[in-house]
């Protein structure tokens, strides 16, 4: 992961422009944002996969930067006072907090749109085929969109008013959390020019270490008291041990979908234990 990591965070400050490029208010709120330390879990994901299926993970690189630019899209924008309201994300001030509501907008804004630029420029200097260039970017659109991220959001907002059942959780955060997690997974395995089968292995995969993703975070934010926003967790509506049962069981699943992938999907496995067993 630590070298993986290296690779990405290289990557990144590659392909984004320079803090004094015009106009610079612009590209420091996104170099800000995008380049504070993270695990990178998306695109080391999206590399693994390709992988794990018989591809270079180089070639998939760009796709991984892509996927991290929404996420730091996605996370500017959950930050802002009229979303989650949050003033520290990763130990440092918010955007909105540094650069004001404004520009922390349009700096979420234009990572959103450069995600699938860069899809598109990584696939043309990659040699990848047309055919799979679309696939990738229709992934990343569905995990993003009216049924992905967005959707989580919105839902997710109107719990913090009212009651939220578990089946209403889950479909929070396969949107919110899982969506963006299982397409970093089908993007690497596209990369790799994966078949339906090992396909639908790897979209088993994702979906269920993208929500036992979110199952942890919830464990690991109960022990913070400065929470703001009033969401339902995990925690909140299954309690603490049945929370970690079921991220435990969510692991499992995904070890047991890329098992007849063998020796070469080892990363993904370790991923897979990584998310599950961070400290709660």
């Amino acid at each position: 992961m630590n070298e993986r990591r290296a690779w990405v965070n290289q990557a990144l400050d590659q392909f984004l422009p320079g803090e004094n490029t015009p106009p610079a208010p612009l590209h420091r709120a996104i170099r800000y944002s995008v380049l504070s330390e993270g695990k990178r879990l998306r695109p080391i994901l999206c590399m693994a996969a390709c992988e794990a299926l018989g591809g270079d993970p180089r070639r998939a690189l760009g796709f991984g930067c892509a996927l991290e630019y929404l996420h730091a899209y996605s996370l500017i924008h959950d930050d802002l006072p009229a979303m989650d309201n949050d003033d520290l994300r990763r130990g440092r001030p918010t955007s909105h907090k540094v650069f004001g509501d404004a520009l922390a907008i349009l700096a979420g804004d234009a990572l959103n749109t450069e995600a699938f630029a860069l899809l598109a420029r990584s696939a043309r200097e990659n040699g990848f085929q047309p055919s799979v260039a679309l696939a990738v970017i229709e992934e990343l659109a569905k995990a993003a969109g009216f049924d992905g991220m967005v959707a989580g959001q919105v839902v997710d907002l109107a719990k913090q008013k009212e009651p939220c059942s578990a089946a209403e959780l889950d479909f929070i955060h396969r949107r919110k959390t899982a969506a963006l997690i299982r397409a970093a997974a089908r993007i690497g395995a596209l990369a790799a020019g994966a078949g339906k089968r090992d396909l639908e292995r790897i979209s088993r995969y994702g979906e269920a270490i993208g929500l036992a993703f979110q199952i942890v975070d919830d464990l690991l934010d109960e022990k913070e008291s400065d929470r703001k926003n009033q969401s339902a967790t995990y925690v909140s509506v299954h309690g603490r041990e049945a929370a970690r049962t079921r991220a435990a069981e969510l692991c499992d699943q995904a070890l047991a979908a890329i098992e007849p992938l063998g020796r070469p999907a080892e990363p993904l496995a370790g991923l897979a234990r990584y998310i599950v067993d961070r400290k709660t």
